[in-house]
């Protein structure tokens, strides 16, 4: 794929071959060619971008960097319906010129973001994107940004170190990445204020499912936000940076935060949740719709309601556990 137009055609595809995927692999299976497929759109996306500006007349720079994936895409559980989340990190090593590095990587994460979005893929509504100055900077500028979120630890700033922390390479120097990541959990890790609030966060967001089989649930706000938001608190909290849902609970597991009975409940209840939200964007992609996270109770069987509201118990236990265990306490540090 040399060019904007064959990108947006394979983009475009995606839906069929991840139906023809759902048929004869795993869900999980599944998951690893999105994210195989998101993350080569986003790397050819940059590619092209820096072949732009060099057609353009902008010399190449002695800096090194890295384009990064965030949210979902950094978990490994995006599913067809996709906007952009990614940040950008550098290193100028021509140090007269700085002025003209910043520049430059101005004008590459625009011109990125512009194509993705030609691509098929939505901007971010949150404007969590390489062109907002806010997800784009020096190694030494990102430092100083989280540095700062953690001595204002408005709930704010404790969500863009939540946004940081998940975060995974696409391409560059992956080193760079992996050092802002572990940076914004260990804030989380040291201060027992910014998991209170996230826990409390978590107990205001209540999750709510009809007595009855009837109208519709949002997936995403309903049960995967809520449930990954408790696992990542519990994994930042034993200064755990993976960012992968399932390999944090293993992780939890591994280093006894969970009995092995509630990681294997966590475990379930990730991958049904995960099963229903991506052949939800199937089933509406092929019928030419917009893929949403709207899910008609209706059309769940029986068996599938009943695994519904199982799963709203398991997610509304681990809300209340979680805010029992990170509870307030009297001598609140990291503030």
């Amino acid at each position: 794929m040399e060019n904007l137009s064959e990108l947006r055609a394979w983009h475009a595809s995606l839906p069929e071959r991840i139906e023809a995927s759902l048929r004869q692999d795993s869900v999980e299976q599944t998951y690893q060619v999105l994210h195989q497929h998101h993350r080569t759109m986003h790397r050819t996306a940059f590619l092209l971008a820096q072949k732009q500006l060099a057609v353009e007349g902008h010399p190449s720079l002695r800096a090194s960097y890295c384009f990064v994936m965030l949210g979902s895409g950094a978990r490994r559980e995006q599913a067809l319906r996709v906007d952009q989340d990614h940040a950008l990190i550098y290193v100028a090593h021509d140090f007269t010129s700085k002025q003209r590095v910043h520049d430059y990587f101005f004008q590459l994460s625009e011109l990125v973001s512009a194509y993705l979005h030609e691509i098929g893929y939505a901007l971010c509504s949150g404007n969590v994107m390489a062109s907002n100055p806010r997800w784009r900077g020096t190694q030494e500028d990102w430092l100083q940004r989280l540095d700062f979120y953690q001595k204002e630890p408005t709930w704010e700033h404790i969500r863009y170190l939540l946004i940081a922390a998940d975060a995974m390479p696409i391409i560059g120097d992956e080193q760079l990445v992996f050092a802002m990541r572990q940076q914004a959990v260990d804030y989380v890790a040291r201060s027992p204020f910014m998991r209170w609030k996230i826990a409390d966060q978590g107990r205001a967001d209540k999750v709510m499912l009809p007595l009855w089989r009837k109208g519709t649930v949002s997936l995403k706000e309903t049960l995967y936000t809520p449930l990954v938001n408790s696992i990542r608190l519990w994994a930042h909290s034993m200064d755990i940076a993976e960012p992968s849902t399932r390999q944090r609970i293993e992780l939890i597991s591994k280093n006894r935060g969970w009995s092995a009975e509630l990681a294997q409940d966590a475990t379930r209840a990730i991958a049904r949740v995960l099963t229903w939200r991506l052949r939800l964007h199937v089933d509406q992609a092929l019928h030419g719709e917009e893929p949403t996270d709207l899910l008609h109770l209706e059309k769940l069987s029986g068996d599938e309601w009943e695994q519904m509201r199982m799963t709203v118990r398991f997610i509304r236990k681990l809300q209340l556990l979680t805010g029992k265990h990170f509870h307030e306490r009297r001598r609140v540090d990291g503030i």
